[in-house]
């Protein structure tokens, strides 16, 4: 058997562009289309319009021909109108709620797309796991960016023989934490309102954060988490992690099941063999990064 692997240009590639990686994904996207033979109409993200603009001078200092790869302008209505342009794929970064919404437009016109969206990954920390790595990752995986990446930790799922260490660790870490400036104040007005619900439900506090401004959020950790939590279930684009203790693999497939997004997922263990099983069993697809709106 053999396969052949056609590469051939689409056409025009409409990209609406992120604004948490602004330099990087949108870079990467129009680079690449570009290279594969196609025009781009780049929609920059409204948040980060001086980003776009520099990125923009770069790729016209770099040679790529202006009329190939207009930027048009940062604001939704021209993400909108894209969508109803002569365009042969769009390749779209950001909420699950503005994909949907473009899913169906592109549907309407049977035209194809890429499509990176939300998350609210999981990490596994078995009973054989290095408790202390486990815990570093999970902190650097909710707080990168100040959380405001889409292949970020939001849930912790840590077998209860190693619970008590695991959140020890974590304290250690996030006892060094301050307060955060957020690029869109509603993401921090949404963590605080998954936390508060997340307490009222039975969920505590590593630590007490001190009193933030409104475009502010402390990295905040959630204790004794259980998967039908809200925190467990949406998208948030903020430092706050949720811990879920759990007794066998099928109780923490269970759980992890619960949440509709499955973006990413890490597991911690010495047993490559039952790292490998577990993963296989796991929803979780391909890596990528997102940014909401402020739907």
């Amino acid at each position: 058997e053999r396969d052949t692997v056609h590469r051939r240009p689409r056409g025009v590639i409409a990209i609406i562009g992120t604004w948490n990686y602004p330099l990087f994904l949108n870079g990467t996207q129009i680079i690449q289309a570009l290279t594969a033979g196609n025009s781009v109409l780049w929609k920059p993200s409204e948040v980060a319009p001086a980003s776009a603009a520099a990125l923009h001078t770069l790729l016209m200092q770099a040679g790529f021909p202006a009329d190939l790869c207009p930027m048009l302008e940062a604001t939704r209505e021209a993400g909108q109108a894209l969508t109803d342009a002569a365009i042969d794929h769009v390749v779209f970064t950001g909420s699950a709620i503005t994909g949907r919404a473009i899913a169906r437009r592109l549907g309407e016109r049977l035209i194809s797309s890429t499509l990176e969206l939300s998350g609210c990954d999981a990490l596994f920390v078995l009973e054989d796991a290095d408790v202390a790595l486990a815990a570093r990752a999970a902190w650097f995986g909710a707080t990168l960016n100040r959380g405001q990446t889409c292949l970020a930790v939001r849930r912790a799922f840590v077998q209860r023989s190693v619970y008590a260490g695991f959140c020890a660790a974590l304290r250690g870490l996030a006892e060094k934490a301050v307060p955060v400036r957020l690029a869109l104040p509603a993401q921090a007005r949404l963590a605080e309102r998954l936390v508060r619900d997340a307490l009222t439900e039975g969920g505590r506090l590593l630590l007490d954060p001190p009193p933030v401004p409104g475009d502010e959020c402390s990295p905040l950790v959630v204790l004794d988490a259980r998967p039908e939590m809200a925190l467990c279930q949406e998208a948030s684009f903020a430092p706050v992690v949720a811990v879920l203790p759990f007794d066998s693999l099928d109780e923490a497939l269970g759980m992890e099941a619960r949440c509709p997004y499955a973006l990413g997922a890490s597991i911690f263990t010495r047993d490559e063999r039952r790292g490998a099983r577990l993963a296989a069993e796991l929803r979780a697809a391909v890596p990528g990064a997102a940014a909401p709106t402020d739907d």
